[in-house]
């Protein structure tokens, strides 16, 4: 159940609307947002708006609201849509009388560096734990199982498909196509259902090992657990929201992450909140995931595995230091972080190995130069020397 009494902060992870195809090589320009898309979006900022009225402002507060975005067109477009609806100006607050719109400031980062909203930033280990993905019994059965519709596929597209994320891709491109009435080729619709299960699949797999949600929604769920922490210490008084936009992959990995994900790639305009309420002095987190891109249906309740809806602060942090980098460089650019404990622990041992063989040494030297024979008396004679004079 929604309240807004108890409510004092607000993490928001959305996905960017419906993008179009074209007839461009490139993409990025493919993926653009649709008119259709900027509707979605729209209509999600005007339900945020219904949701959050009483608790932020009508007007934008950079001390209240930050918004951050991955550095695309689409997700940066999406951003603005959902800001455009959210902060409506009034006859008072419009800068323009024609123009009911506000300007509203959205970060981003190159894509390389962005480590917080972009999964595959640079970190040399993560290409070392997707390629392990290849040994893991249950996804080898899987691409067993699909290996004739990876053929099919394959044969009827002109292209190679040999992962699941290839498969989403072509799938991601039919569905563009189903929602905008264009024609769809006879073999997509055929094999339509099993390309939604291998596309459903490709989502659960970009998180699938510990290490993988560690890599790529441990920065998001660091920052949210620790502004959440500040804010309960009294330490971000006038922060109340944070918005991010970003991407269906992000988003299947924050929930991934979280243990609440339900297998299903995020449709457009997708949704995840997490609320920070406080009463008294205890504070506890819910969850919600809008899944509805008409934003017409109520969002569902999340709740992580091992805690309750309305999850303490202490217990919600706690159940995510498992897949939270404590530092995200170190593990990116060590070997095998998650094993360092066993690391130090097989380096004390063996240190302490080594000191033993060497105060062992040094006493049997010691031993062998001034004890030597019993029989012999083990001494060395004195130079000459002139006497004194």
């Amino acid at each position: 159940m929604f309240t807004i009494k108890t409510l004092i902060g607000i993490a928001i992870m959305l996905l960017y609307g419906g993008v179009s195809v074209g007839s461009s090589n490139s993409m990025e320009t493919l993926r653009m947002l649709h008119v259709a898309g900027k509707v979605m979006e729209y209509q999600l900022g005007l339900w945020l708006r219904n949701r959050y009225g009483a608790f932020i402002k009508n007007v934008f507060d950079p001390e209240e609201v930050e918004v951050i975005s991955t550095d695309l067109d689409r997700t940066l477009m999406s951003a603005q849509c959902v800001l455009a609806a959210f902060y409506l100006p009034d006859e008072k607050t419009k800068f323009r009388s024609d123009l009911s719109w506000m300007p509203t400031p959205i970060h981003t980062s190159p894509k390389g560096d962005d480590k917080l909203l972009n999964i595959d930033a640079t970190c040399p280990r993560l290409s070392n734990e997707l390629s392990k993905l290849q040994t893991i019994p249950a996804i080898k059965a899987f691409y067993e199982e699909h290996k004739d519709l990876f053929k099919r596929l394959s044969d009827s597209s002109g292209l190679n498909l040999t992962t699941a994320v290839e498969v989403q891709f072509l799938f991601d491109t039919i569905k563009i196509e189903e929602i905008y009435n264009l024609t769809i080729p006879r073999w997509a619709i055929s094999d339509y259902d099993e390309m939604k299960v291998v596309s459903d699949f490709s989502f659960k797999m970009t998180s699938y090992t510990r290490e993988l949600k560690r890599l790529r929604g441990g920065p998001l769920l660091g920052m949210m657990a620790g502004n959440m922490r500040k804010k309960s210490h009294g330490d971000l008084p006038k922060k109340k929201m944070q918005m991010f936009s970003a991407h269906d992959t992000t988003v299947s990995v924050l929930l991934n992450s979280m243990g609440v994900f339900n297998d299903v790639s995020p449709p457009y305009a997708a949704t995840v909140v997490v609320e920070l309420h406080q009463t008294g002095n205890k504070y506890f987190v819910k969850m919600f995931y809008q899944n509805d891109s008409r934003m017409i249906n109520e969002p569902h309740a999340l709740k992580i595995p091992g805690c309750s809806l309305e999850c303490p602060l202490s217990n919600w942090t706690h159940l995510l230091d498992d897949v939270t980098p404590k530092d995200w460089s170190a593990e990116c650019y060590r070997p095998n972080p998650i094993l360092d404990h066993y690391y130090i622990v097989g380096l004390t041992g063996a240190s302490i190995v080594v000191l033993g063989l060497l105060i062992s040494g040094g006493i049997y030297y010691y031993r062998k130069k001034y004890a030597g024979d019993p029989t012999t008396c083990n001494y060395e004679a004195l130079e000459d020397q002139e006497p004194n004079t």
